[in-house]
């Protein structure tokens, strides 16, 4: 986040009450301040998660696939995605949730963890082909066949 207006962006703790429906509304970012010092920040909450992503404990960046879905059988699940949990970095990781029954909360019932995929997988056979007539084409250049 890039800091243009100090005076602006900054709020004695005393005028926070006064100013916080214009703050909210206007979706500012504001340091608040106490005897010159700051003590807090309010921001919106997008900018929030944006500057948090790359840190370590949200390294994850799981990603919302829809809504939740029942079940035929009643049971209220949500999958969601994202890549690198763990010691599986670079690996797609697939998350289930239940949804509680008498509640919003959700419980986690199985992660599944799948590897990376290979960037030759994303050739199709033709490309393959091509890739390899190339290679061979080349070595022969170099008198290496």
């Amino acid at each position: 986040m890039k800091i243009q207006n100090l005076d602006g962006l900054m709020v004695s703790a005393s005028e926070v009450k006064k100013e916080l429906p214009e703050i909210m509304a206007k979706q500012m970012t504001k340091v608040i301040v106490k005897n010159n010092a700051p003590v807090s920040v309010i921001m919106p909450y997008d900018e929030y998660i944006a500057m948090n992503e790359n840190q370590e404990e949200t390294k994850s960046r799981m990603v919302r696939m829809g809504k939740n879905f029942t079940m035929n059988n009643g049971v209220e699940v949500m999958v969601i995605a994202g890549v690198g949990i763990g010691n599986f970095e670079d690996d797609l990781c697939l998350k289930m949730f239940y949804k509680m029954k008498n509640s919003d909360e959700l419980k986690l019932f199985h992660t599944f963890n799948i590897g990376t995929p290979s960037i030759e997988g994303t050739y199709t056979n033709k490309e393959m082909w091509e890739m390899y007539e190339a290679k061979n084409k080349e070595k022969e250049l170099k008198g290496g066949i």
